[in-house]
């Protein structure tokens, strides 16, 4: 069990890291959509889709730094403007 788990996270962390360049490299969502299912490099259906959400959370992250702490957050959350 533990091994598949294993799997599975290590092909969520390559479709993270793939997604992650595409991102960087400026493709386009079409371009995204088509490669998807072109580079995808797992044939079986778990660790293919496993590979796919790590693209897919990689790809779609628009995540702004931090500009102002919010005070009344507890663990030093940030609201961002």
């Amino acid at each position: 069990m533990n091994e598949h788990k294993t799997r599975m996270q290590q092909a969520v962390d390559a479709g993270y890291e793939s997604g992650r360049g595409w991102r960087k490299a400026g493709m386009s969502e079409a371009e995204f959509d088509a490669a998807l299912d072109a580079r995808n490099p797992h044939p079986d259906a778990p660790l293919r889709t496993a590979w796919a959400a790590g693209c897919l959370a990689a790809f779609s992250c628009r995540l702004k730094p931090p500009a102002i702490p919010d005070p009344l957050s507890p663990g030093g959350q940030f609201i961002v403007k």
